[in-house]
């Protein structure tokens, strides 16, 4: 594991969402990567940058806590946002769009009597 742990440690956060969003797919439920099916990147597009601006919060306390985040990303620690490095941030936009696949996934896992209703579910361009 320790060989090639520096190459793939960026799977060990990625994976899950991912292999969520891929199952939502394959049991026929619409997840946001379905709009690029039409050429719409909207979606897409708001859920990515709302996680990179929440990210930048994020880090942003993290800098100024005590204690806090220290980061060891091989090769990339050169230029950092707070103690992150830049490149790093680049995470942030795939977590936001499959941060809400993993909503889509919990909100078919809770009987529909139990569901909380958000405004934008009323809203047919927002309800995945």
């Amino acid at each position: 594991m320790s060989r090639f742990s520096d190459a793939l440690f960026c799977v060990a956060w990625i994976a899950p969402f991912a292999a969520t969003a891929g199952i939502l797919a394959l049991v026929g439920i619409r997840t946001p990567f379905h709009a690029l099916e039409h050429g719409r990147y909207t979606q897409l597009v708001a859920l990515a940058a709302a996680a990179l601006v929440c990210g930048v919060f994020w880090e942003m306390w993290s800098d100024f806590s005590m204690p806090k985040w220290e980061y060891s990303i091989p090769d990339v620690s050169r230029f950092t946002l707070f103690d992150m490095p830049v490149v790093g941030s680049a995470g942030y936009l795939p977590f936001g769009p499959l941060c809400w696949c993993l909503w889509i996934a919990l909100r078919e896992l809770i009987p529909a009597k139990v569901r909380v209703r958000l405004v934008s579910d009323s809203d047919e361009r927002f309800v995945a």
